[in-house]
């Protein structure tokens, strides 16, 4: 019992000893930085001064009273529940002793001190702050990329966490500063604004604490500047041509949706899509117009279009050709408008021409004659051309109701000479409309006149002609010959002279130069005189043509009227006085039938629009006359032979 209470005061005796020891101690605490890093390393120093004590003394560094890490004053290494702590002794010293803290969290922040494990003598303490970041950069409220349409307006924000808060943040778009602030305002976006832009954050507590987080911006467009290529706004083809245009526009992403529509309405049936070819083939003249359509693929913006006019140029159509006259039918003296219509693109050159004549009227759509007269009876012909093709014509005939006149662009000769024998030809040539029906008659001696009806004699009426054909000529034929040519507006006469050469003419001629052959010899030699006479005139008359030719001599077979010398030239005439003057552009000798007085006059044809020079005339078509209506009752040969043919 004496013995225990001995060792128990040995043992508080000896803690008094060392609580004493310790007791003499000074501690102060010092930190490597004023806060620590999270995630760096940090460490403390503790600096013991004064006082007695042993190698067992135990120190120990403490973060707000609680121990975490305690070292012998020996220098052993310390012990720590935590392996980021480490302590012990700086050098080998035990007056100077060390924590270090690796890979510092933020528990490691707080209130710390150093001093002996009995809490007898502590250090002044040391506040630890533990700063971090930047770090857990986020936008708000998209991740790291936006999509905008153009001309909207879009904000972004930038945080991060920082200690001490707050953290210092800057927006960039490639090296240039677009905000000082957390906030990325884009006002009224435009396209060059895309791109990539940068959050940039750093902690101004902490150096080189620098981070950054991207944000991508994309922009969507369109559809704008819609084109063709590789014509602009038009083009021009000939009709039955092929031609292929593409139409192109800007949207992003891209591409644009293409349709193609024919016309400029876009709510018909689509002819071509998506790649924005239009292929045209066999255009015709009513491809005037396609519209071109361009949509964004996602977007519901307002489609774009644009629309290509094609101009198809064609060859010329008469599409009609009119004359204002009732069945192509005009009265003398009456004005008469044709009117050529011509469908053609460019627009046609219009020529108007006619039968009787080769060369061009007039140009233009509408040709008029201001005084219809029997010469202008013919085909009329319009001719369109543009360049596109061939040349086009039509022609119409018009007929001018007129009593029959001579025709100034055929001969007519009213004297004609025929061999004894031969065959004798008379022939007029008139204009008239109605048709006109020919009487031929002749005039014997007594001057009255009797219808042909001689056997040897042949007579052809050929619309405006007639020609009375007499065989085998003889001296009794040698006389007149009246034609009376009618229609119904009246009755025109002509008188032909036909003269018959006889062999006799020829005979008497010969007998001439006999005689004066016979006076020559008989000059010569009066000796031969009477032999040679005789002689010659005997031998001379029955050899008959041996020594000279036929003479061309003509004898006239007169007629027993007083007036057969002034029927040399005998033109178409009223019945039996009454003229009618044909307007032509040479002289003509004009006789009546019953009268010794010859009248000639001069006048010039009175074409419209025409050169006054006149082309040989070409007779009418006779299928279009004959197709004309019968608009007169055909008189017979005895008809209007006397008296007033008007």
């Amino acid at each position: 019992m004496i013995m225990s209470d001995n060792r128990q005061c040995g043992v508080v005796l000896t803690v008094l000893i060392i609580i004493e020891i310790v007791a003499g101690q000074t501690y102060s605490l010092s930190g490597s930085a004023s806060y620590g890093i999270r995630g760096g390393d940090y460490g403390f120093t503790c600096q013991i001064s004064g006082g007695n004590f042993i190698p067992i003394d135990i120190i120990q560094f403490s973060r707000d009273n609680i121990s975490i890490c305690r070292q012998l004053l020996r220098c052993t290494p310390g012990s720590s529940s935590d392996t980021r702590y480490t302590c012990g002794c700086i050098n080998g010293n035990n007056r100077t002793l060390y924590l270090n803290i690796t890979n510092v969290k933020s528990t490691d922040g707080g209130t710390w001190t150093c001093g002996d494990s009995f809490n007898s003598g502590t250090s002044p303490s040391v506040t630890l702050p533990v700063y971090y970041g930047p770090e857990n950069i986020r936008f708000t409220p998209t991740s790291s990329s936006i999509t905008v349409i153009e001309n909207e307006s879009r904000s972004v924000t930038c945080s991060a966490d920082c200690n001490p808060p707050p953290c210092n943040i800057n927006w960039y778009k490639r090296l240039t500063i677009t905000s000082s602030t957390e906030l990325l305002s884009l006002n009224n976006i435009q396209r060059q604004q895309a791109g990539n832009y940068t959050c940039q954050v750093t902690n101004t507590q902490i150096p080189n604490s620098l981070q950054s987080k991207q944000l991508t911006v994309i922009i969507h467009y369109g559809p704008e500047n819609i084109r063709f290529t590789p014509t602009s706004s038009s083009i021009t083809v000939i009709e039955n041509e092929s031609r292929s245009v593409n139409c192109s526009a800007d949207c992003n992403p891209p591409p644009c949706n293409i349709n193609w529509y024919k016309g400029f309405d876009t709510s018909g049936s689509i002819i071509s899509s998506s790649n924005g070819l239009l292929q045209l083939n066999n255009i015709q003249r009513q491809d005037t117009a396609y519209t071109c359509q361009a949509q964004h693929r996602t977007l519901t913006t307002t489609p774009l279009t644009k629309t290509l006019q094609i101009t198809v140029y064609y060859p010329s159509n008469i599409t009609s050709l009119t004359p204002d006259a009732t069945n192509n039918m005009v009265d003398k003296d009456s004005t008469v408008t044709f009117i050529c219509s011509v469908d053609s693109l460019p627009s046609s050159e219009i020529a108007w021409s006619r039968s009787q004549q080769g060369e061009q009227l007039y140009s233009g759509s509408q040709y008029i004659i201001p005084k219809a007269s029997c010469q202008h009876t013919d085909n009329y012909t319009c001719t369109a051309s543009n360049n596109i093709g061939q040349s086009v014509s039509k022609t119409i005939p018009i007929f001018v109701r007129c009593v029959p006149v001579l025709d100034p662009n055929q001969e007519t000769k009213t004297t004609i000479s025929v061999p004894h024998g031969e065959t004798g030809v008379l022939s007029i040539h008139v204009l008239a409309y109605p048709l006109p029906v020919y009487t031929w008659y002749y005039q014997p001696q007594d001057g009255s006149e009797k219808l042909v009806t001689d056997f040897r004699t042949t007579q052809l009426d050929d619309g405006l002609s007639s020609t009375l054909t007499i065989q085998d000529v003889t001296e009794n034929d040698g006389r007149k010959y009246i034609v009376y040519v009618n229609n119904s507006y009246g009755t025109r006469s002509t008188v032909f002279n036909l003269v018959v050469s006889s062999q006799d003419t020829d005979v008497n001629g010969c007998n001439n130069m006999l005689g004066l052959g016979i006076a020559i010899g008989l000059g010569i030699s009066v000796l031969m005189v009477g032999i040679g006479t005789a002689l010659a005139w005997v031998i001379l008359k029955r050899s008959g043509k041996g020594f000279c030719a036929k003479a061309n001599d003509q004898r006239v077979v007169k007629d027993t009227t007083s007036h057969d010398t002034e029927l040399d030239n005998i033109i178409l005439s009223d019945t039996p006085h009454v003229y009618d003057q044909v307007n032509t552009g040479v002289t003509n000798t004009r006789d009546t039938v019953n009268t010794g007085v010859i009248e000639t006059s001069t006048t010039v044809s009175d074409y419209i629009n025409t050169s006054t020079t006149s082309s040989p005339y070409e007779e009418l078509d006779k299928q279009t006359i004959d197709q004309q209506p019968n608009t007169y009752q055909q008189l017979s040969p005895y008809q209007n032979v006397t008296g007033d043919k008007n």
